[in-house]
């Protein structure tokens, strides 16, 4: 398989906000008082697959929809949670004024 000797940048940022990348983050990292660090060496033992630029190209399109269906998905439950709680509060409003009829 013929491998290109390039990244995508987008496609190296889904790889390291990958969970295998977090968890490997996660597994070298040292605590200090504040905060965490990853030496340069262990982050270097991190493998990283690079397939060919046209690959990469596909998987970044592929995840930018699935992350788009994702955020479709969050605005129309937003959508529906402030609905909610608009009928929420107006039902409790008709409740306190006398006014709420349960027929």
């Amino acid at each position: 398989m013929d491998y290109g000797d390039e990244l995508i940048g987008e496609y190296l940022n889904f790889i390291m906000n990958s969970p295998e990348a977090k968890k490997f983050c996660n597994s070298v990292k040292t605590d200090g008082v504040n905060q965490s660090n990853i030496s340069a060496k262990k982050i270097g033992e991190f493998v990283i697959p690079v397939p060919t630029i046209a690959e990469q190209e596909e998987i970044v399109k592929i995840v930018n929809q699935y992350v788009k269906h994702e955020n479709d998905a969050t605005d129309v439950t937003d959508q529906v949670e402030e609905q909610i709680e608009q009928t929420r509060k107006s039902i409790l409003s008709q409740a306190f004024h006398g006014e709420l009829n349960l027929k």
